[in-house]
């Protein structure tokens, strides 16, 4: 049965006398709305909930993110648990928070408890008395990738959408950007943030051992044709003075996530 939806007052209804894809004026407020078959009609809804579905989970990565990055050396051992839970193909993780002051641990177990009721944790259960929190880890992907490193992905991009809520002018940005060459070469880039009028900025986020991979980025920034202001690699295990001794030695810049907003700054 052919429907229809009108944009001004909502208002659905069936119409059988009037073809598919023409117009016909609104039951309630008369305005014209375009009649459509009911199949495709509800494809649409399908693909529009898809899409406000993916968005609503990426809102979620987004303030999950913002937590671990602004609170890292608090949640730091709770990120190294789950990653090494996931590595060995375990399913359960338990914190013991007794020798935690009782703000820190309170912290931590909200924190827990708001990542579960977001569905990125399959289970949470705190015994107050033994001062454990045990976790069940997800299974899904998505999940697991978030914390291997996509929550450092999702932080670096909200520095950049903070910085664009200023006086940065217009900047568009991008996650896991696929770099083709003419060799046909393919690098994933973890953010890309493209400034109005300049040169790219890109950031490899870090948050375990880099080192080896250096020589790596030193060719691909090359390839890029970037400055070293310009190719950023941010990682959650430089101290100030490491990083501030990586930028002195190589053609790159090295920041932490206390240092990553204030180098931003700079070069956009």
């Amino acid at each position: 049965m052919p429907i229809y939806r009108c944009n001004k007052c909502g208002f659905v209804c069936e119409d059988a006398q009037t073809p598919v894809h023409t117009p016909t004026p609104c039951g309630r407020c008369g305005t014209p709305s375009t009649v459509y078959g009911t199949v495709f009609f509800v494809e649409e809804l399908i693909k529009r909930l898809a899409t406000v579905t993916r968005d609503f989970k990426a809102l979620q990565a987004q303030q999950a993110a913002a937590e671990l990055g602004d609170n890292y050396p608090l949640f730091a051992d709770l990120l190294d648990r789950v990653r090494y839970a996931y590595r060995k193909s375990y399913t359960n993780v338990n914190l013991e928070l007794g020798k935690l002051s009782q703000k820190d641990g309170q912290t931590i177990t909200k924190f827990c408890r708001n990542l579960y009721e977001h569905t990125f944790f399959a289970r949470y259960h705190y015994q107050k008395p033994e001062k454990i929190a045990r976790l069940t880890l997800q299974s899904a992907p998505a999940v697991r990738q978030f914390f291997e490193g996509g929550w450092l992905e999702w932080y670096a991009l909200m520095q950049v959408l903070a910085l664009n809520g200023q006086n940065a002018g217009n900047v568009s940005y991008a996650r896991n950007v696929k770099v083709v060459f003419p060799n046909e070469d393919l690098h994933e880039l973890d953010v890309v943030c493209l400034p109005a009028g300049q040169p790219p900025i890109c950031i490899e986020c870090k948050s375990g051992e880099f080192r080896r991979d250096i020589d790596k980025y030193l060719r691909l920034s090359k390839r890029l044709g970037l400055s070293k202001s310009r190719f950023i690699i941010c990682s959650t295990d430089l101290t100030d003075e490491q990083a501030h001794g990586l930028s002195a030695m190589y053609d790159l810049s090295f920041v932490n996530l206390q240092t990553l907003k204030n180098h931003l700054q700079k070069v956009i």
